[in-house]
């Protein structure tokens, strides 16, 4: 039976026909469409020797996506009454362009294997879509240019755009790809209480990856769309929070204000109007251009906002995954720390154990592709010796995020306490070059008396992420070696800077930097300190650093009982009285 939706996809079909190809008579517009009403029968086919007898559906090439995906005119209420179901193994055959594959049929591209074609159904029509790639061009069905409109013109080799070419798909065999997709969609629980808190159920949580400071990042399942029925857990966690910066990877500005609306997330809303929620509305092509530059605007929009930043998608898995670890990585975090927090979802989601099938699964399929993805390797390429913070920058300038973007961001996401990228700017002229020359390439600079910090009990570490050399950005581990003497304590410390050869202050002849810099004590106010005397009051028993929440040690104060004073040294510096 034809239903008015039927019919009114049908016109839609007319329309875009005839709007793609112009050249396409109103009459064939007609037909093509016509035909789609009924795609499915069931017949031996004379054609073809393959799978005789089998079911298959007819349909037409309805347009090209920006991504290179091929729509079909197969509406899922077509494909399930054909016996058609997700995870069977179905034969796509496009006989116009002597094309025959076989593929899954799948709900996303999430659900494939990188590079891996199939017929998926993630809206209203089916598509030919390959994940992590593009299509029409990977399957060389169609190639794309920029119009002087600036929009992209898709061309087979006949100078068309494939709308209205007929499309074969058979069912070739029924739940081949089933194992794959049940792994790939793992079945939770969507009662609160089957999980051990709040957070866990909403998938939400800080990052403190590397140098990444405490209460700066979080990441969680989307707070506003409740199509996993968490909305209003996430909510309640953000507002906690304070977020003040919202980058949101899976809804666009039209659909973030639809579920605002739903959800009466006022606090969300508060932050959309002042302009501080990014909407990117990206899909999982990760190694994309398009992806790539969604990420780089992500670092752009942070860097000139203010903390604390929540990163979310629907579920706070894949698109999330992938920016966490981008800033996890230019933050030098390690290959565990970025791994830790990527599979966190999948402990709190799905309640895996780590010994467990599934999470090996998830470890040795999505964690690789999110690590394959920023490393820009293929399927066979070993990762585990890989430099992460050098390839999150490369991916982030592919998609044009800049140096100065990514080193502001840097030292927003830094710790308050820390002091990982500040202070070493300086330039280096044609003297100290010469310098450097005699001396075999090392160059001392002499700038002990420029505070670099206040004493704090923790390292102090400039430049561990960047440094800026004669106006150029320049990345630890990708451009240069760091290391630290004297770091902690107030006094003089050192950083001993060894250039790689690729940079071009090495090729000038500047191979090592000894720069000297000043750690300041830390002044002490009476509230700063709490000073405990012995029983009989006659003597200071301990005297307590309350920010720090540690005692300080005798040598660095005096106390003069008369006066009842302490006079501090060394890494503390002032007068209190008790």
């Amino acid at each position: 039976m034809i239903t008015a939706k039927d019919l009114l996809l049908t016109i839609r079909i007319i329309i875009s026909m005839i709007k793609i190809k112009k050249t396409i008579s109103i009459f064939t517009a007609f037909i093509t469409a016509f035909s789609l009403l009924f795609p499915a029968c069931v017949f031996a086919d004379e054609e073809e020797s393959y799978e005789k007898d089998s079911i298959y559906l007819e349909t037409r090439i309805m347009k090209i996506s920006n991504e290179g995906d091929i729509v079909l005119g197969l509406t899922e209420k077509a494909l399930e009454e054909a016996g058609f179901s997700i995870g069977d193994e179905v034969k796509v055959v496009i006989k116009s362009y002597d094309y025959s594959e076989k593929m899954p049929y799948f709900t996303s591209d999430s659900d494939s294997e990188p590079d891996e074609c199939a017929l998926i159904m993630d809206g209203k029509t089916a598509s030919l879509s390959t994940a992590k790639g593009c299509f029409a061009e990977d399957e060389d069905l169609l190639y794309s240019e920029t119009g002087s409109d600036g929009k992209l013109v898709w061309e087979d080799e006949y100078g068309n755009n494939g709308a209205g070419v007929r499309v074969k798909v058979y069912l070739h065999e029924k739940g081949a790809y089933l194992e794959q997709y049940n792994m790939r969609n793992p079945e939770r629980s969507n009662d609160r209480d089957d999980y051990s808190s709040g957070k866990k159920y909403a998938n939400f949580r800080e990052i403190t990856a590397g140098t990444i400071g405490r209460e700066v990042l979080f990441r969680s399942s989307s707070p506003i769309n409740n199509a996993i029925g968490r909305s209003e857990y996430a909510a309640k966690r953000v507002e906690k929070a304070g977020i003040k910066t919202v980058v949101n990877l899976s809804d666009s500005r039209k659909e973030a204000e639809k579920y605002i609306h739903e959800s009466g997330n006022t606090y969300y809303k508060s932050l959309l109007d002042k302009g501080n929620v990014l909407t990117l509305d990206l899909n999982y092509d990760f190694d994309s251009d398009s992806f790539k530059k969604g990420m780089a605007d992500a670092v752009s929009f942070m860097s000139e906002h203010e903390g604390p930043y929540l990163i979310h998608c629907t579920e706070g898995k894949d698109r999330t995954g992938i920016l966490s670890a981008l800033l996890e990585a230019v933050m030098g975090a390690s290959i565990r720390e970025i791994s830790d927090d990527y599979l966190s979802t999948y402990k709190n989601f799905y309640n895996y154990s780590s010994d467990s099938e599934e999470y090996d699964y998830a470890k040795d399929k999505y964690l690789k592709e999110i690590f394959r993805a920023i490393a820009d390797a293929d399927s066979n390429s070993e990762l585990s010796g890989m430099d992460y913070h050098e390839a999150a920058l490369d991916y982030l300038g592919d998609g044009g995020a800049t140096d100065e973007k990514i080193n502001k961001l840097i030292e927003k996401l830094k710790g308050k306490g820390e002091n990982i990228n500040n202070v070493l700017n300086f330039s280096v002229d044609k003297t100290a070059t010469e310098e450097a020359k005699e001396a075999g390439g090392e160059l001392k600079v002499k700038t002990g008396d420029r505070s670099v910090a206040v004493y704090s009990g923790a390292k102090v570490r400039p430049g561990k992420s960047s440094v800026i050399v004669n106006g150029d950005y320049l990345y630890n581990k990708r451009d240069y070696q760091i290391s630290y003497k004297d770091n902690i304590h107030a006094g003089i410390m050192t950083a001993i800077v060894k250039f790689k050869k690729k940079t071009d202050i090495y090729d000038s002849g500047v191979k090592k930097m000894i720069l000297s810099y000043k750690i300041e004590p830390k002044k002490v106010k009476e509230d700063d300190v709490r000073v405990r005397l012995n029983k009989k009051g006659t003597d200071v028993k301990l005297v307590r650093d309350l920010e720090r929440g540690e005692r300080i040690k005798e040598k660095y104060y005096s106390v003069d009982m008369k006066s009842r004073k302490v006079t501090f040294n060394g890494d503390y510096s002032g007068v209190v009285s008790f």
